[in-house]
């Protein structure tokens, strides 16, 4: 529901010199035209900043101009780095196990020796590389994310860090019905749960672990820096919270009462008072851009003096510390991370060569930047055919699934190469997922037209805002054998009620023949209106008998407007 934000951070992207920075009247336009009214951008090599800017208001009432330096905003998702971090200085004194279930360094501490597990499958476990991934199957409950959340800071003398985390996942509802480690959803609780497992091996709060192990070594000033408000010495210096369009004061007041919002004395805003959650480590830390650009140079700097190299290396490729932020601006990749909470939304970046970094605080309005929601890789194996079924990645098909022995018409099956035994086919093809050595793909061959290919149920969205679902399809013909078929499949959004009505609908482009296996993107991207939806994939009418259709990668975003760490997906 995030209509107008005031703290976000800007996206300056640059490649090679700090000479690509917007120029201040182009951003000023920018926060003019989103009702933003202030930003903060930094941008920083190894050694030196490169650029630094505040623009606009920190307060409106009382009007307080923004500072680089003295500016401090809740980091929102951008937290999570430091979570990881955490974890790798334990992991690097050998303390932490990535790969370890948890329970080892959670039960002897837990009230009654209570245990993590998935209620479906309890003999899986979870792991911090899980958690650190979003891996673990837990789902999202929106309605108690919202409720972790209180006014100043309550919810952290409320509810302790181990009580949210125990009451979250006690409930066998909050958890996907699929095992561990087989789907990837964005989970502000499993972060906050590797933040317990950092307190209970270090024997010390992760608030205080973090202030004395990541903040000081850092010589960010812990007076202007802190999970908790009480942290902060001069509370004048916090970004405060304003809203743009007071129409919607009863929508907020009706999603988060317990915060009291009230309109503004300045006409059309709304104020957001300060606020805390009780899963703090996902989203809570405070500080100013200046103070991040430290964190961010750690990074750059390959881990010195926090961490080693290689373990910064780990974080880049397989935990949600610096994940590899999928922005591109004339063929550069950026590396980085991205947060969101009400009436604040953040990013940082670092490009693909490390040496360059940028950070903004302030509105970015960009509708077309997007965080996964979920992701369906179909795990992988050395076995030619999976042995899972469709529930276990909480989808389902019109389609007959065989596990061996090829694929007859209207049959699919889950494999990580195509079957040799049809010559029309590109046999011994591999999957689309990146570094997913024995990765599976969904493979069906399709005689009988208007069939659900794949249909997947999803919860907890955002009415009003905007998703993308997309997919990697592939032509599994040879060119060479059949020159020019085109595949066609339809992408459809329904509402997931009785008849539920068509929310969007795309048609497949360019899935011809080719003489190796391409992959290509398909996507429809939709305007919530209802908060459940079915995603589907649908087979069309004339194909050929023993038409190959290959699908991997399917993956639900939302918009940067859905990054709230509590109110969604952040």
């Amino acid at each position: 529901m995030w209509i107008s934000l005031l703290s976000t951070v800007f996206t300056v992207l640059l490649s090679t010199s700090a000479k690509q920075c917007l120029s201040r009247s182009s951003i000023e336009q920018s926060l003019l035209d989103a009702n933003v009214p202030g930003a903060a951008v930094i941008v920083v090599n190894h050694t030196d900043i490169l650029y630094q800017e505040a623009f606009g208001h920190r307060s409106l009432s009382p009007v307080r101009m923004m500072d680089v330096d003295g500016s401090i905003f809740v980091l929102a998702s951008i937290s999570k780095p430091f979570v990881a971090v955490a974890v790798m200085q334990l992991v690097e004194e050998n303390k932490l196990d990535l790969d370890a279930d948890i329970n080892q360094y959670l039960s002897s501490s837990s009230p009654l020796n209570r245990r993590i597990f998935h209620p479906q499958y309890p003999s899986h476990s979870i792991t911090l590389r899980q958690l650190l991934s979003h891996s673990a199957s837990i789902d999202i409950n929106k309605e108690v994310y919202d409720n972790f959340m209180q006014i100043g800071d309550t919810a952290l003398t409320k509810l302790s860090l181990a009580d949210a985390c125990y009451i979250y996942l006690d409930n066998s509802s909050n958890w996907l019905p699929t095992p561990p480690n087989t789907v990837s959803l964005y989970s502000n609780v499993g972060n906050a749960l590797a933040g317990l497992v950092v307190e209970r091996v270090s024997q010390m709060p992760f608030e205080r672990y973090v202030r004395e192990n990541i903040l000081k070594p850092l010589n960010i000033d812990t007076k202007k820096a802190g999970y908790r408000l009480s942290d902060i010495d001069n509370h004048d210096e916090l970004v405060k919270h304003h809203v743009f369009n007071a129409s919607l004061l009863d929508q907020w007041n009706q999603e988060l009462p317990q915060l009291n919002i009230k309109q503004s004395n300045l006409s059309n805003w709304l104020d957001i008072p300060f606020y805390s959650v009780s899963i703090y480590p996902a989203g809570l830390l405070r500080m100013s851009a200046k103070s991040l650009s430290l964190f961010l140079r750690m990074l750059m700097r390959n881990g010195y003096p926090l961490l080693h190299s290689h373990l910064i290396a780990e974080m880049q490729q397989t935990v949600d510390g610096v994940v590899p932020y999928q922005k591109w601006r004339d063929g550069h990749r950026f590396l980085g991370h991205r947060g969101g909470m009400p009436a604040a939304t953040h990013s940082m970046f670092i490009n693909e060569q490390g040496d360059i970094e940028s950070i903004g605080i302030c509105s970015d309005g960009d509708k077309t930047t997007y965080r996964t929601l979920f992701l369906i890789t179909f795990g992988s194996g050395l076995n030619t055919y999976s042995q899972k079924v469709p529930s276990d990645f909480n989808v389902t098909t019109s389609y007959s699934q065989v596990f061996g022995g090829g694929l007859s018409s209207d049959q699919f099956g889950f494999v990580n190469a195509v079957p040799s035994g049809n010559q029309f086919w590109h046999s011994g093809a591999l999957d689309h997922t990146l570094n997913d050595a024995n990765g599976y793909m969904f493979l069906v061959t399709v005689n009988t037209g208007n069939l659900q290919l794949i249909s997947y149920k999803i919860n907890n969205l955002y009415i009003g805002l905007q998703y993308e679902f997309t997919a990697y399809l592939a032509n599994v013909f040879t060119k060479a054998r059949i020159s020019g078929f085109i595949i066609d499949v339809n992408f459809e959004v329904r509402a997931a009620t009785t008849n539920g009505p068509l929310l969007a609908q795309y048609k497949t482009i360019g899935l011809t023949t080719y003489d190796s296996m391409t992959w290509s993107k398909q996507s429809v991207s939709f305007t919530a209106t209802h908060s459940s939806v079915v995603l589907l994939m649908i087979s069309t009418n004339g194909f050929i008998r023993g038409y190959g259709l290959a699908i991997d990668d399917i993956e639900l975003r939302g918009c940067s407007t859905m990054e709230s760490s509590f109110s969604s997906t952040g």
